[in-house]
């Protein structure tokens, strides 16, 4: 698992081909899976050192769950509240009758899953629009301890503190704007019938979206002794904001990836848009005498 090994495995994979077929290797992608943690930067290096058209190209989809999920890690605060958020999720599941008593009341928090930031948009969202009646529903459990085990009424009181806590209850009203929009990204980033130039202007507006709200100033400027919200408030968006601009800096170089998206075909009808992304090819990699060598 470190990159000198997965790049011996790599090329050795490659050696099976004619040394024509390799010189067209001209792109190179990892899932970013953990096991590849620390590693990809040193992997596509050496890989290059090989194959120097080879260029490196990180999954957009990835990259948006990566800066969402790293930059609530930098966060004491935000950790802290997406733990307590899963608390939610998990209060139903173990338990028929507290799955019950949440579906009478027409609750139904999905869990959010431990990586994929954009099913933990879904959870903040019920959340969020479920507030009230989530919160009768736990009531209806503390009001009525007799009626349930004496775990399923701690939980429920826990929870209820969790609902009155005004650090929860910002972040995630805040969380609920910037997921909402996030996920609208994801979407378009996974949307193969897109075209690339398409999805790099939605990436910058989701980025000006952040910055339009902070412009805007925080929600609440109320401080407490522990905790000053308008500075969380700039904290979390300023995260996003420096680690999308770091995460997407190279997008803009690969103008011509709608060249192999057989979706966009059709709307090519002319030729003239096909001239432009061969034209932005031939930039790319200027250094080849013959785009022959590389292209299939």
């Amino acid at each position: 698992q470190t990159a000198p090994a997965l790049s011996e495995v790599i090329k050795n994979g490659l050696n099976k081909y004619s040394d024509s077929l390799k010189s067209k290797l001209i792109m190179q992608t990892y899932d970013g899976a953990a096991v590849m943690s620390g590693h990809i930067n040193g992997l596509q290096t050496l890989i290059r050192q090989d194959y120097p058209f080879a260029f490196f190209f990180h999954c957009a989809a990835h990259r948006l769950n990566l800066v969402l999920c790293q930059s609530a890690l930098n966060i004491k605060e935000v950790k802290l509240f997406f733990s307590k958020i899963s608390a939610f999720c998990t209060f139903s599941k173990p338990s028929s009758d507290r799955k019950a008593h949440f579906n009478a009341y027409g609750v139904d928090i999905p869990n959010p899953g431990e990586t994929r930031w954009y099913y933990k948009s879904r959870t903040v969202k019920a959340i969020s629009q479920g507030f009230d009646v989530i919160k009768i529903a736990l009531t209806e459990i503390t009001d009525n301890p007799q009626n349930w085990s004496d775990e399923t009424v701690e939980k429920a009181d826990g929870l209820l503190h969790s609902l009155e806590c005004f650090l929860l209850c910002f972040l995630l009203e805040l969380y609920f704007k910037i997921l909402q929009k996030s996920s609208i990204l994801y979407d378009i980033l996974q949307d193969r019938s897109v075209h690339f130039s398409y999805a790099v202007d939605k990436m910058h507006d989701f980025s000006k979206h952040l910055c339009d709200a902070q412009a805007g100033g925080a929600p609440s400027t109320r401080s407490e002794q522990a905790i000053n919200y308008k500075s969380l408030y700039f904290e979390v968006i300023d995260n996003i904001v420096a680690m999308t601009e770091n995460r997407f800096c190279d997008v803009e170089s690969f103008p011509f990836f709608d060249l192999v998206n057989p979706k966009i075909f059709p709307q090519w009808v002319d030729g003239t848009v096909l001239a432009d992304k061969i034209q932005q090819l031939t930039e790319k990699y200027i250094q080849v005498d013959d785009l022959g060598k590389i292209l299939p």
